[in-house]
């Protein structure tokens, strides 16, 4: 299972170079290519849709989360060129998606009024893949003191959704994870 993670995570690696170097000269990396949803559609079953990251540790101080916590999807397709020489999978930008966030979330930190967005803070005029085929959610996770705590997360477009990405929360006060 360990040399798995390692082969998935080279590949995807090897993916975002090959992504950023396909926005070279507009960005300083994948995750800051343009986003535009206006005319974003729904994935369709050929469109996969991973997380670069299977899990994220972060360390807050009683209940005080010191960052946004930015989670990042690829989104792509299998390539179905004309003439045949298709194969291959390509990035898929303008494909919408909407995020499920399960955990409890920074009350002051609440940019959505619908109960199941709170805690997320990208604005959902930027729920769609970029260029490079990024989706990028921004949220922020509650932490209690004295605990650890476990959230997740993963996007849903059409009939396709992502795996989790689990966001670890550990205290660091005295007693805390």
């Amino acid at each position: 299972m360990y040399y798995l993670k390692k082969v998935f995570c080279l590949v995807t690696l090897t993916f975002l170079l090959a992504t950023v170097s396909t926005c070279a000269g507009q960005v300083d990396g994948p995750a800051d290519c343009p986003v535009d949803c206006s005319n974003a559609i729904n994935a369709n079953i050929d469109t996969t849709i991973e997380p670069v990251v299977g899990s994220v540790t972060i360390n807050c101080h009683g209940s005080v989360v010191p960052k946004v916590v930015e989670l990042l999807f690829i989104v792509k397709a299998k390539n179905l060129s004309e003439g045949g020489g298709g194969g291959g999978e390509v990035v898929r930008q303008s494909i919408s998606y909407r995020p499920v966030f399960n955990g409890s979330y920074d009350p002051t930190r609440n940019d959505h009024e619908e109960a199941e967005y709170k805690g997320i803070t990208t604005p959902k005029d930027k729920w769609c893949s970029s260029t490079c085929g990024i989706a990028k959610v921004n949220l922020w996770p509650q932490c209690e003191e004295g605990t650890s705590l476990t959230h997740s997360l993963y996007v849903i477009s059409g009939p396709v959704a992502s795996s989790e990405v689990s966001i670890n929360m550990n205290d660091t006060t005295a007693g805390g994870g």
